[in-house]
């Protein structure tokens, strides 16, 4: 699996966006041009190049898109190609591979104890609420929270899903689960705790879904096989993707232009 993120330069205007806007099939447009702010518009549109440009790499068009039932953006034309989308200030993510995944990108924007209190387990508000750093708390709170809003791209059910009912358990090794253990125990010896505390300093944390957290409803998605990784970012953003198919160890970090030209910051 592929995971880009686009950050939108500083100089953006409108002029970008009406340059993305032109960018798109004709049949896109619409949806995009009756978006009255351009600065919003301009997020929206920013995140779909993403997407035109990681297939033009695999020399794949952008295919037709369309949404299921539940709301889920799919490639009817091509039913091997799997991709999940997100935007949040001036950053966009985009995920695109051959099995299921959700992606979600959030800009920091403070302490929302009340927010956590109705959406995260029992666990997790403890390990949240046992923090003494504002700054540490603020990274926990939209850690979980974007893990939580991928898990739920990745089934479709979007904000229909109970939040509260997911429960994210950080793994590592045993050191690691002594560390994390000092926020809380779960039952049967599985731990959560200091998510960013893994001894080899890796720019991502890789979790565990509790298989309670899966109902019968939900059999479509197997925990066994499900890879849900947290990106550690040097902004101040979380980063977090859900897939049936290996997570890459960081993603691809792409800018656009006031031209409105992606351009790869690997160099």
């Amino acid at each position: 699996m592929r995971l880009a993120i686009l950050r939108s330069s500083s100089d953006c205007t409108e002029e970008t966006a009406d340059l993305l806007l032109a960018g798109l099939p004709p049949e896109m447009r619409g949806r995009f041009a009756q978006i009255r702010l351009w600065q919003k518009r301009l997020q929206s549109l920013a995140v779909y190049h993403l997407l035109k440009e990681m297939l033009r790499q695999q020399g794949i068009s952008l295919p037709a898109i369309e949404t299921d039932p539940q709301g889920k953006p799919f490639f009817s034309e091509r039913p091997e190609l799997h991709f999940n989308l997100s935007h949040s200030g001036e950053m966009a993510a985009c995920a695109l591979g051959v099995h299921p995944m959700g992606v979600d990108i959030q800009q920091y924007g403070g302490l929302r104890p009340a927010v956590a209190r109705r959406c995260f387990s029992a666990s997790e508000l403890t390990w949240y609420e046992s923090q003494t750093d504002p700054a540490e708390k603020e990274k926990i709170f939209y850690q979980l929270w974007t893990l939580k809003e991928s898990f739920s791209k990745l089934t479709g059910q979007g904000i229909r899903m109970p939040y509260c009912q997911l429960n994210f358990i950080p793994d590592g090794g045993t050191e690691a689960k002594k560390r994390y253990s000092r926020a809380t125990e779960l039952p049967k010896g599985v731990f959560a705790g200091e998510a960013f505390a893994e001894e080899k300093k890796n720019p991502w944390q890789d979790f565990t879904l509790h298989r309670d957290s899966v109902k019968p409803e939900e059999k479509r998605v197997n925990p066994e096989v499900l890879h849900i990784r947290s990106y550690v970012l040097d902004l101040p953003y979380a980063l977090a993707a859900c897939a049936e198919e290996a997570l890459p160890e960081c993603p691809e970090r792409y800018r656009l232009s006031r031209e409105g030209v992606i351009l790869s910051e690997h160099g």
